[in-house]
């Protein structure tokens, strides 16, 4: 006999929710493991001085003194942290007999350059090898890494628990699970060597135990581990200190409201008395010890600000803590493309009117909220919010991971908003940040890979042959350089294209430099090859690549003029250049590989000058001149003033003759313009150009009037420019003093 029942292909309704939280806390796992091992070692905020507290608490068995001396606090500032994390760690590393060795990695001296977005360039503080995590004392660090994101997981559990126990609907609190569970910046941090993973899981779970305390109001238990929970969240940052505040303010309502004492006194005292029995102590010794209770002086020390930030510049601010909050990843120069931030912003505010009606108008047919559970859920936000805008007042040090205390209770508050407005905007809105948690470790892995070798020395598309070799180190074979004009304050993107000739353990900096008249530099770039990936040590003969420097133009340039760029290698310990040399093996002092235009209208036409206003062919407009025939017996200075009319086309040459009151040649001082470092071809319409020539006089010149006939020629061809509306291709200027008397 057959049975007619069938059997269905889902799980029973009860075993969801379980069944969906556990796959959440898998992708919480993969994506963290992911970013715990793409970011390179020491590559995440504050990371090498939060080993060096776990390092130093587990070979010492003491704490690090709160001191800005390195030599005795190797942690730095984050020796004026709770010791909770650390002490766990510590445990662990002894627990499993892990080393702790000094990490000694060799620096970036290029670090630090404010390249935007998630380009590799110079985002790393250190210098790493390939293999580096095989090494043992990296391998501790994974180690690490890994407790920091295990530690973490109990806030995506209690981002489901918390909503959840404010009666909100099952989908909803597993939206606020999976949202805290792709929140981008929450798996790099969590993935790291960090406290900050460990504190929003206390504070999420103490926010969860202190909803159910007041639910179940008179029972002794849920306050108790409230109590517990804050007690331990305020030993691991100080920011935990708000949850004893919150849990006794509570309480205190929740009595007031019942008018019953027993409630707030059992709430306070439970509150306070996990603070009191978990962390007193730190504070007390901290208080002796240093007689500063919360141990901030030394934040103050290192990154306090001069004078308190004005209240109106908190909202400068604002940017750069939502930028951290969704996702700045290294040390915060890992950026996404500006349009995600901007529809993350838009989600946040779509939900606001919806926290707004759940708050003061609950639905006759939605969700029964725990309406006090709501306002201890949003007076926690607040409260992190305010701590934060003091924070960033005193210390320079605008961080979104600050708000991670606060992170379980607003993506709880989230969720249920975008609930109110539409059931299904959490799972469309929540889904969208998952699917960019998965993609951002792309971003992550591309700010920190060295470039790809080329075949063969292969050179790119629109890129431009040329052969200088750095002694036996490398070849430079091709460039490119765009834009080739560009205002003063603008960056020029400069591409080379390097083959390795031979290995060295020496690290050579490159060097792109704009240079202009007297040596005037204008612009100037220094990185290790690679951009800060791929230094010299690491080169081996035939390896080629393409490198693009980003270089920035200085704000005072003069303009319009034509600077070379000038390249090349140098020890940036002794500051040696390394040799240079062309494809016949000749000595080159000055490796210029092309010319930009720094733009700019130019000067007008002194009021010392003398007016002229010839027209050459409407191209150029000869306005005036300046001489100085009293400077020297031995040369005429002669200052011209053009504006161009139109593009040129061809580099012509200035001729300057100085004629005799016959109209006889006796002297010339012909040189392109501005002795040929601004060529005609680069002129454009508007633009004056003040123009310097000197004509040699000769020793014998008699004394007497003397005129300087000036205009314009092709020099491959000796085509002059003709005059518009007059005869001839020349102007004559004049008439000045010259000659030498004899004594």
């Amino acid at each position: 006999m057959y049975s007619t029942a069938t059997t269905s292909p889902h799980p029973p309704r009860s075993v969801f929710p379980s069944l969906a939280l556990l796959g959440i806390l898998g992708l919480y796992f993969f994506l963290g493991t992911v970013f715990g091992i793409l970011a390179p070692a020491l590559e995440k905020p504050d990371e090498e001085w939060h080993y060096a507290y776990i390092r130093y608490l587990a070979q010492q068995g003491t704490l690090p003194p709160i001191a800005t001396d390195e030599s005795q606090n190797p942690a730095l500032q984050e020796a004026g942290q709770p010791p909770l994390f650390y002490a766990a760690a510590a445990g662990v590393t002894r627990l499993f007999g892990l080393e702790l060795p000094v990490l000694r990695l060799e620096r970036n001296p290029h670090w630090g350059y404010p390249s935007r977005g998630t380009v590799n360039d110079n985002k790393n503080r250190f210098v790493h090898r390939p293999g580096e995590w095989r090494s043992a004392p990296l391998r501790t660090l994974l180690v690490l890494r890994l407790l920091s994101l295990v530690l973490g997981a109990g806030a995506v559990v209690s981002a489901y628990g918390l909503t959840r126990a404010v009666r909100a609907p099952t989908t909803v609190a597993l939206a606020a699970a999976l949202f805290v569970a792709a929140v981008p910046q929450l798996l790099f941090i969590a993935g790291s060597v960090s406290n900050d993973a460990l504190i929003t899981t206390l504070s999420g779970a103490a926010l969860w135990a202190l909803v159910v305390a007041l639910r179940a109001i008179r029972r002794v238990g849920p306050w108790l581990i409230f109590g517990l929970l804050a007690g331990l969240a305020s030993l691991t940052k100080v920011s935990g200190l708000l949850l004893p505040v919150l849990g006794a303010a509570m309480a205190i309502i929740a009595g007031i409201r019942r008018r019953d004492v027993r409630i707030a006194v059992l709430g306070a005292a439970a509150s306070l008395g996990g603070l009191l029995i978990c962390t007193g102590w730190w504070y007390l010794r901290n208080t002796t010890l240093y007689g500063d209770p919360l141990g901030l002086r030394i934040h103050f020390a290192e990154y306090g600000r001069q004078e308190p930030l004005a209240l109106s510049n908190l909202v400068n601010q604002a940017r750069s803590v939502e930028t951290s909050f969704w996702a700045a990843f290294g040390w915060g120069n890992v950026t996404l493309p500006a349009w995600i931030y901007l529809g993350l912003r838009l989600t946040l505010l779509v939900a606001l009117p919806g926290i707004a009606l759940i708050l003061f108008r609950p639905q006759r047919n939605g969700p029964r909220y725990d309406r006090i559970g709501l306002w201890a859920m949003t007076l926690c936000v607040a409260g992190v919010g305010a701590a934060l805008a003091f924070w960033t007042r005193t210390i320079a040090a605008s961080l979104g991971r600050l708000l991670f205390p606060a992170l379980v209770p607003l993506a709880a508050l989230l969720t249920m908003g975008w609930f109110r407005l539409w059931r299904r905007l959490p799972v469309i809105i929540v889904g969208a940040l998952a699917v960019l948690a998965l993609v951002t470790p792309v971003y992550l892995a591309r700010a920190y890979q060295a470039p790809a070798l080329l075949p063969n020395a292969q050179a790119p598309t629109g890129t431009q042959p040329v052969h200088l070799e750095f002694d036996d180190l490398a070849r430079l074979y091709a460039f490119q350089v765009t834009p080739q004009r560009t205002a003063p304050g603008n960056e020029v993107n400069v591409t080379l294209c390097w083959q390795a000739l031979g290995a060295t353990t020496i690290d050579y900096s490159v060097f792109v430099q704009f240079v202009g008249e007297a040596n005037k530099i204008v612009g100037r770039r220094g990185t290790y090859p690679g951009l800060g990936s791929f230094p010299t040590s690491l080169w081996q003969p035939g390896d080629a690549f393409c490198d693009l420097y980003r270089v920035p133009v200085s704000s005072d340039a003069q303009g319009p003029a034509v600077y070379a760029v000038e390249v090349g290698l140098f020890d940036l310990e002794t500051g040696d250049r390394v040799p240079v040399s062309d494809a016949a093996g000749n000595r080159v002092e000055f490796a210029s590989v092309a010319d930009v235009k720094i733009t700019g209208i130019g000067g007008a036409l002194p009021s010392s000058a003398e007016s002229v206003g010839a027209n050459f062919a409407g191209k150029a407009t000869l306005l005036g001149y300046e001489a100085n025939p009293a400077a020297t017996g031995a040369e005429l200075p002669v200052t011209l003033y053009w504006r161009a009319e139109a593009p040129m086309g061809a580099d012509y040459t200035v001729f300057v003759h100085l004629l005799d009151a016959a109209g006889n040649v006796v002297a010339q001082g012909d040189s392109p313009p501005r002795g040929g470092r601004y060529p005609t071809h680069w002129w454009e319409p508007g633009e004056v150009i003040a123009d310097e020539h000197v004509i040699p006089l000769p020793a014998d010149l008699p004394p007497g009037e003397y005129r300087v006939r000036a205009g314009l020629y092709r020099p491959d061809t000796g085509e002059r420019l003709p005059l518009v509306g007059a005869a001839g291709d020349a102007v004559e200027l004049g008439p000045f003093h010259l000659g030498r008397t004899q004594d």
